[in-house]
């Protein structure tokens, strides 16, 4: 579930129509690997005790050899900025349909979202 500072529910990712678009062009095998690997890098923090889970630790420039190569080259036609948004709404998407209540915040920094649970 996730939630703004007001407490009011998100109950989609934003710029729905693009993100839709973009998952179509995924292959199915990607996109499984893709949403694993996020809920993977969430699983891991909560159990750090972090409890923040930040856009940036997702990679970005670097799409090449990667599990996100798709993003990149198929879903976002090799643009660098877009393949970034998609990825970060993944991980909207993620934080959306799980358990745990999370919270987000919008930084002034590379216009990174910031995700938290209390």
């Amino acid at each position: 579930m996730l939630k703004n500072i007001n407490e009011n529910t998100i109950d989609e990712v934003w710029h729905k129509n693009y993100f839709e678009i973009c998952k179509l062009r995924l292959s199915k095998s990607s996109y499984q690997i893709m949403i694993e690997t996020i809920n993977d890098i969430i699983d891991e923090k909560l159990k750090s005790n972090s409890k923040l889970v930040v856009r940036s630790i997702f990679p970005r420039n670097t799409w090449r050899n990667t599990i996100w190569e798709e993003a990149f080259t198929k879903a976002c036609s090799q643009d660098d900025c877009y393949s970034g948004q998609f990825v970060g709404l993944l991980v909207c998407q993620e934080l959306i349909l799980r358990d745990e209540t999370w919270y987000f915040i919008k930084t002034d920094v590379s216009s990174n979202m910031v995700y938290f649970t209390k």
